[in-house]
């Protein structure tokens, strides 16, 4: 492998996967939501699933979803993603969001629909094709969880990329919290482009207001990001010298 690039998406894939294995985490993955949906329940710790990815609320075709889940090696779910395709046909970006913003909205915010707005930039306005919408993203804290080191970036980095194999999609795209975005989340996981207070939600209840920060690149953009090798990640987030020196071994095998 090239120490500075990854020469094919498959390799990076390849590579990811081995450090995932080697971390102790057991991948499973899938495209029925259904499945996804029971997962996420035996997880007292992770929250339900938002609308997007609900299947009690939006009807998915099998063949649109990739789910995620990792395990612990005593069977603890301890890491959830998943990503969608979306064909948006005649419409642009900011046209499907006034549609169906309602899908989008986190789990346990109730909005008024009728009073959701968006502010996207002319050039997220005018995406369009085929896009994929990535969300669902948990990770266990605590003194016993996985978060902390590199886990959620090659985690999140390997959706992607699998999801570029799968679908060629034009565009890749995500909704953040503010917070999350200002830890730098969408850097870490590749994410191009960051706009700010992109969505506004309005509680029905109590006129709570909730944003939501759009991430997003094209498919050339993704591919030129996630090309950067997962051993740079693993440098910068893992602080054990001895696993660090084992991850690379493991790579260079």
């Amino acid at each position: 492998m090239n120490a500075l690039f990854c020469s094919t998406v498959d390799e990076n894939i390849s590579a990811i996967r081995k450090i995932i294995d080697f971390l102790g985490i057991t991948l499973q993955t899938g495209s029925r939501l259904r499945d996804f949906a029971n997962i996420v329940s035996t997880q007292p710790l992770r929250h339900s699933l938002a609308p997007a990815f609900d299947p009690a609320k939006n009807c998915v075709a099998h063949k649109s979803v990739l789910w995620m889940a990792g395990y612990k090696e005593d069977g603890e779910l301890v890491v959830t993603q998943a990503i969608k395709l979306v064909d948006l046909g005649t419409l642009n970006l900011q046209q499907y969001l006034e549609r169906h913003i309602w899908e989008v909205h986190p789990f346990g915010f109730d909005p008024k629909v009728k009073e959701t707005h968006c502010f996207l930039s002319k050039d997220c306005q005018e995406i369009s094709g085929l896009i994929t919408y990535h969300g669902e993203l948990w990770l266990k804290g605590g003194p016993d969880g996985v978060r902390g080191g590199s886990l959620a970036v090659l985690v999140t980095r390997l959706l992607l990329l699998e999801s570029l194999v799968r679908w060629s999609p034009d565009f890749l795209v995500g909704l953040q919290s503010p917070m999350t975005a200002c830890r730098g989340l969408s850097i870490r996981e590749g994410y191009m482009r960051l706009e700010q207070r992109s969505v506004l939600w309005y509680n029905q209840q109590n006129n709570d207001v909730l944003e939501g920060w759009i991430v997003w690149m094209s498919a050339e953009e993704a591919k030129f990001n996630l090309r950067v090798p997962a051993e740079l990640f693993c440098d910068m987030f893992e602080n054990n010298d001895e696993l660090k020196n084992d991850l690379k071994n493991l790579l260079a095998a």
